[in-house]
């Protein structure tokens, strides 16, 4: 169960090979591939500034990816995390929380592009991107 983050999805609309091939290679692996509720609003946000073709790349991205919901156990782990980057001085944006969050709650590690970004949400498993 792999959770994809957004800079992975736009990367894979956009056709860069090292996306293609992770996304391919866990299609051939039967990983469950899922995205959160928060990068769909951000790849609609892009999409939304695209061409009617980049729009329809996004539709037919997400048709075969779970979206995962922002649910209580999420906000209670995000309650937690906010709170603990916060008081360390290592603060993230909050939608990136949310994403970590919701991939935690779920039992799914993270692919993103941005490790070093999430590497500090404690227990946050990521994926080699």
């Amino acid at each position: 169960m792999v959770c994809l983050d957004t800079d992975v999805m736009i990367d894979y609309i956009h056709q860069e090979p090292h996306a293609v091939a992770f996304v391919q290679d866990a299609i051939a692996r039967k990983t469950r591939l899922t995205t959160t509720v928060m990068s769909v609003c951000e790849l609609y946000k892009g999409a939304d500034q695209s061409t009617l073709a980049g729009r329809n790349k996004v539709g037919r991205l997400l048709e075969f990816l779970e979206i995962l919901e922002l649910d209580m156990r999420g906000c209670s782990i995000f309650r937690e995390y906010y709170h603990q980057l916060g008081s360390k001085g290592q603060l993230i944006g909050e939608f990136d929380i949310l994403i970590a969050c919701i991939a935690m709650a779920n039992g799914e590690s993270l692919a993103t592009g941005n490790s070093k970004h999430f590497s500090k949400v404690p227990g946050l498993r990521l994926e080699k991107f």
